[in-house]
């Protein structure tokens, strides 16, 4: 998903477009920008895609290679076949306790958080959410151990990121009632969209990469970004070293496949027209509804959730000034 706020998206002008060399000095462009008094660092895939070079030594010129593309598209064919992940980190239980109070609430700062303290607060809002009890904690932990690993360190979509629309989906969910009235299973493809929605995000947007190169561009339709998400989201969650989702029957894989990635692809920010038509008319029928004294009309499971993790995508404007 595409931020309002802090974006460090940037465009090729021109004379740039579809050149190798203009990716480089958009990323030098994007990289001198600095926020909380940090300098940023440019998105180390789209860096290596324009340092890439062919099989003969030669550069490859307007176009990005298709040695490139294979690795950083969801195609598993070029991909280790597992994944080597760290020991779960140890807990430490002054900031954990300090901020578990804050989980439901939109003023958790999660720039004041370690990437080891996030990943034991993403824990508890997995566990506080009520868990399928095919999820065990040890799939659990080795799942948003992956995740991690597979986030790349920009200056906005990065670990740090995936937590706070995680921890703000959790919160929309708990206090709007989402999570009493939906299963266990959707509970959890809720928050594992969440968690997964920005996974390898290169730090710039997808008509960047567009202009960036046809050839990546390519690889996916008109959700590119998204899409990259939702399918690598599942290749880490069915690697062997992960195994998030053995033991799960053909039909509840495909559902729960379809639960998560429609809500990833919800934070395509080219489809928010289509989301507040979907509001319009929710709102309008219920508006009707109220009137002639009937009850109120069901919002559809799916499109409640995905509102949720769309909301959640862009809130910063609904946090407190200093968060």
């Amino acid at each position: 998903g595409q931020s309002i706020k802090n974006s460090t998206t940037t465009s090729l002008s021109d004379d740039e477009e579809g050149s190798c060399e203009g990716v480089r000095n958009s990323l030098a462009r994007a990289s001198s920008r600095q926020r909380g008094g940090r300098k940023t660092s440019s998105p180390r895939a789209l860096e290596r895609i324009a340092m890439e070079r062919t099989p003969s030594g030669k550069s490859t010129g307007s176009r990005l290679s298709e040695e490139s593309l294979s690795r950083l598209s969801s195609s598993p064919c070029d991909r280790p076949s597992h994944l080597m992940l760290p020991p779960w980190p140890q807990r430490n239980e002054a900031v954990f306790l300090a901020h578990t109070g804050y989980l439901c609430y939109l003023e958790m700062d999660p720039t004041r958080l370690t990437p080891d303290d996030i990943c034991h607060l993403l824990l508890e809002i997995f566990s506080r959410a009520g868990l399928p009890p095919e999820i065990d904690s040890a799939r659990l932990k080795r799942f948003i151990l992956a995740v991690r690993e597979h986030m790349y360190d920009n200056p906005y979509h990065n670990w740090t990121h995936v937590f706070d629309v995680t921890q703000t989906t959790y919160a929309f969910a708990r206090r709007a009632g989402t999570l009493a009235r939906i299963s266990e299973w959707d509970r959890f493809a809720l928050l594992a969209a969440a968690l997964c929605h920005d996974l390898e995000h290169p730090g710039v947007s997808s008509p960047f990469i567009a202009k960036a190169g046809a050839v990546f561009s390519g690889a996916f339709k008109d959700v590119l970004l998204e899409k990259h998400h939702a399918l690598r989201a599942f290749e880490v969650m069915v690697d062997r070293d992960v195994g998030l989702l053995e033991g799960l029957s053909t039909a509840q894989y495909y559902n729960f496949r379809k639960t998560v990635t429609d809500c990833i692809l919800a934070t395509d920010m080219t489809k928010h027209a289509i989301y507040l038509g979907h509001l319009n008319e929710a709102i309008a029928g219920r508006g009707a509804a109220t009137k002639e004294g009937l009850p109120a009309p069901e919002v559809d499971t799916q499109l409640e959730m995905e509102f949720m993790i769309k909301c959640a995508d862009i809130s910063n404007v609904l946090k407190p000034f200093d968060v």
